[in-house]
Formats: C-alpha cells, structure tokens, sequence
C-alpha cells in the first residue's frame, strides 16, 4: 500500500495524528526527492529530464528513447544512473555522517 493510500486510511479510519504523522514522511521524501533532482540537473540535465519524463510524465522507456531521439540502451542506462544517483543523494540527507 502506498504512502497516500496509508494515510487515507488512516484519515478514515479517525486517527489524525498517525494521518498526519504519515503525510510529514511523505513531504520529507518529496522534499528530499526534489532536493536531489535539482542537484541532478545541475551536474547531468540529460539524466534529469529523464527522470521527469519517466516518473512524473510516465512515458516508457520506448516513448522516452523516441521523443529523446535515442536509443533505448542510452535510455536505460541514463536511468539506471540517474536511480543510483538519487538514492545515494537522498541517503545522504538522511545520513549526513555517512
């Protein structure tokens, strides 16, 4: 169950603060999230754009490649990239020792 669907439970169910408490993870990781993708795109834009187009947009890799005018290959390989990148980014946030 996703962290929305969660939190609607929980709104329906009658419990605010755990609703609420659910709903600030959510923006934290949002945040998070944002925060990263602009890094991303000051350093490698090509693999920024793609995780716009394929998250938030949801084209396919294949309507990626074409709309992008590339291959496929590029296409996963950007994306493998730009998933790693992020997550390493994200874990840094949260982990600003490590």
């Amino acid at each position: 169950m996703g962290e929305i669907a969660r939190v609607l439970q929980e709104m329906r169910e009658g419990d605010p603060k755990a609703a609420e408490e659910l709903l600030s993870h959510v923006y934290r990781d949002l945040l998070a999230l944002d925060e990263a993708l602009t890094k991303l795109a000051e350093s490698e834009p090509e693999a920024a754009g793609l995780v716009k187009i394929l998250y938030f947009v949801r084209l396919t890799q294949e309507q990626a490649a074409t709309a992008l005018g590339v291959s496929i290959s590029t296409i996963e390989r950007r994306w493998a990239y730009a998933r790693a990148w992020l997550f390493r980014e994200i874990q840094k946030g949260r982990n600003p020792l490590s």
